[in-house]
Formats: C-alpha cells, structure tokens, sequence
C-alpha cells in the first residue's frame, strides 16, 4: 500500500489499478482517497468489494471534486449507503472527467427508506 501512496503522489501510477487481495478498512480507503484526489496519472481504480462503508464512501465521493483524470471508478459489492450516494450525486455535479461508476449491490437507498443520494444522482445526471 505505501508504494502505491508514493506512486499516487508522485503521478507514477498505472492507468489502471486494483487493489484485489487487499482488505482497505476506513482509515485505508481514507488515506488512499486524499492520495487519489490530486493524481493525474491514475484513469481507472477498482475497489470492488473491499467493506467501503458509507462513510468511506463520503471521502471517495469528495474526491472526485479535485480528481480530474480518473475515469473509471469500481466500487461494486461494497456497503456503500445514502451519505455516499448523496456525496456521488453532488460530486458529479462537479466532475467532468468520471465515465464510469459503478455502485451495483450496494445498500444506496438501504432498502427504499432513503432515497435523497438517488435524488441527488438523478440531478446531477
């Protein structure tokens, strides 16, 4: 993880990066977004099932408000809620860059009982 931090920061990345196998936690997906944010080598990020809770989820969302060269970004499978979909939705807003998000099998609405991170999706698109 440290050497993909230093790769962030210096702009040495891949285009393309997963990091399969490797279980983030909060405080990892935390720092790995404040690295992300102002990286401009980066285009493609899959972070497919790692246990991103919801507010994990915030501070990728806010990333995206500094990040201009991601394109791609996998988050599939995670536990993600409405505060994120709600910090996606205003991100998007903002990013001009971002192609493709994906949130599939995520709790975004936890069931229908929140649907303010939808609204803010549907205004945003």
């Amino acid at each position: 993880m440290l050497m993909m931090l230093n790769k962030l920061t210096k702009n040495t990345t891949p285009k393309e990066f997963s990091l399969s196998g490797l279980d983030l936690g909060g405080a990892r997906s935390g720092i790995l977004a404040r690295h992300v944010a102002f990286n401009k080598s980066l285009t493609q990020l899959d972070l497919s099932r790692k246990s991103i809770q919801d507010t994990e989820g915030m501070d990728i969302a806010k990333m995206l408000f500094s990040n201009k060269v991601l394109r791609c970004l996998q988050l599939e499978g995670n536990n993600l809620g409405p505060k994120s979909a709600k910090e996606f939705g205003i991100a998007l807003r903002v990013n001009n860059t971002l192609r493709l998000l994906d949130l599939e099998s995520n709790q975004l609405t936890q069931d229908g009982e929140d649907l303010a991170g939808i609204v803010q999706f549907i205004n945003a698109l």
